[in-house]
Formats: C-alpha cells, sequence, structure tokens
C-alpha cells in the first residue's frame, strides 16, 4: 500500500513537473519555427543592392549598416557575391526599444543579398513578425506585421 503510495505521488510529481515546462518546451519549439524568406531578383546582384538601397531610403527607412560578406570571405579564397544591408527606421525602433529593449537582438531588421551557384541573386531575410513574436508585446507585435509587408512589398518589387 505505501509503495503504491509513493508511485502515485511521484506520478503526480512527474506529471506536475511536464505541466510546468510544456510552455517552456513549446516556447523553444515555436522559436525554431522562424522560417526564412527567399526572393529570386531580376537584376543583376550589383543591380538588386543599389535598387534595394534606393527603395528603402524612397519607403523612408534607412540602410544603417552594410556588411559586405563576399569581401570579407575573398581573404580566405572564397569567390562570393554576398551583402548583408541592416534597415531600420530610428523613429519607429525608438518605439520597438522603449517596449521592450531586448527587440536589439532582431533589430535593426537584415536583408542579406547573394549570388547563388546559379548565377541567380537572392534576396534573403526572416520575417520580423517570428523573430519579434519571442518578446510576447503586442506593440512590438503590431509593428513586426507592419515591417513583414515592408519587407514583402520591397522584395517582389525586384522579384521576377
Amino acid at each position: 500500500m505505501k509503495n503504491r503510495k509513493k508511485i502515485r505521488i511521484s506520478l503526480v510529481g512527474l506529471l506536475s513537473l511536464f505541466l510546468l515546462l510544456s510552455p517552456i518546451l513549446a516556447g523553444k519549439v515555436a522559436a525554431q519555427e522562424v522560417k526564412r524568406v527567399d526572393v529570386v531578383a531580376k537584376g543583376t546582384f550589383d543591380q538588386t543592392v543599389d535598387q534595394l538601397k534606393k527603395m528603402v531610403a524612397k519607403e523612408g527607412m534607412m540602410v544603417l549598416s552594410e556588411l559586405n560578406q563576399g569581401k570579407i570571405l575573398a581573404m580566405t579564397g572564397l569567390k562570393i557575391k554576398a551583402v548583408s544591408l541592416f534597415i531600420g527606421k530610428p523613429t519607429v525602433g525608438k518605439k520597438l526599444f522603449n517596449a521592450d529593449p531586448r527587440v536589439g537582438l532582431a533589430l535593426p531588421l537584415r536583408v542579406y543579398i547573394f549570388q547563388d551557384g546559379k548565377g541567380k541573386t537572392i534576396i534573403s531575410y526572416m520575417k520580423p513578425s517570428q523573430q519579434l513574436a519571442q518578446f510576447n508585446n503586442k506593440q512590438v507585435d503590431m509593428v513586426a506585421k507592419k515591417l513583414d509587408e515592408k519587407l514583402e512589398m520591397l522584395t517582389k518589387m525586384l522579384a521576377k
């Protein structure tokens, strides 16, 4: 009888632990579901980079930084056309950082442009709404959805 009671208590304890940890584990699974968006551009690599920069400015945003990964990797002997543009709008950033300073993990937005092995120019990015969902902040989520729309609009204009 005592053994059954101990087993029952152990099972209740394990079930409680599982129920306690399941939201945490679900969050980790959800975080892994961030999907990359790849768009094949109609222009050359250089044209696509230049056009995207102009379009970003026209939309009232800024290229806050540019990382020429192709140039850096050339030091290792790898020849690749690849650049990351870090895009943002300081006034929007201010709202998001005020809502939760941890958004700096995902902002500014990163758009990666590269030429694949077949010579196609690819524009690649992670959806802001998926990256920023981890902060569980309605204000951040609303802005993130607008950023999704903005990136989709910009990349569609550059697509084949």
